[in-house]
């Protein structure tokens, strides 16, 4: 099955970057980096990860349903998991999410993590790192 979301881990965080900034201006989200994709009845809005953010804004996710990597199907299911491992600075195990990856490609990665901090005390620096890691990816290819 073709994915509607990009091959490579790099582009994978720069959609999720540019779908949270639009989940950021609507009215139907919360963001909150420890909810997939979870309504809320109580105020009327679903909260929704960094992953949460590309089910909603690129693969459409209805905001009145629950969902998470698990109701996709791989490819699609993969990527958000490896997307919120990223998020983390946990490398290492998104990389086990991406099973195209030659073995020689793995084994750079192993044992690496990066500092992210939290989008909910310091959103500024949130954007800047996973964009900084991002950028890194892509410019080993990945």
């Amino acid at each position: 099955m073709k994915s509607r979301l990009p091959k490579l881990p790099s582009d994978c965080l720069a959609l999720a970057l540019n779908d949270l900034r639009k989940v950021e201006r609507s009215e139907k989200y919360e963001v909150n980096m420890n909810n997939w994709h979870v309504p809320h009845c109580a105020y009327s809005k679903c909260e929704v990860c960094l992953a949460g953010a590309v089910m909603a804004k690129t693969l459409g996710a209805d905001p009145k349903v629950w969902t998470a990597p698990s109701k996709f199907s791989d490819p699609e299911g993969n990527r958000l998991a490896m997307i919120d491992s990223l998020r983390t600075g946990r490398v290492c195990e998104a990389i086990k999410y991406w099973p195209g990856l030659r073995r020689h490609e793995r084994n750079r990665w192993k044992g690496q993590e990066r500092y992210i901090p939290s989008y909910s005390y310091n959103r500024v620096g949130f954007f800047r790192e996973v964009g900084k890691l991002a950028r890194e990816l892509k410019g080993v290819g990945l």
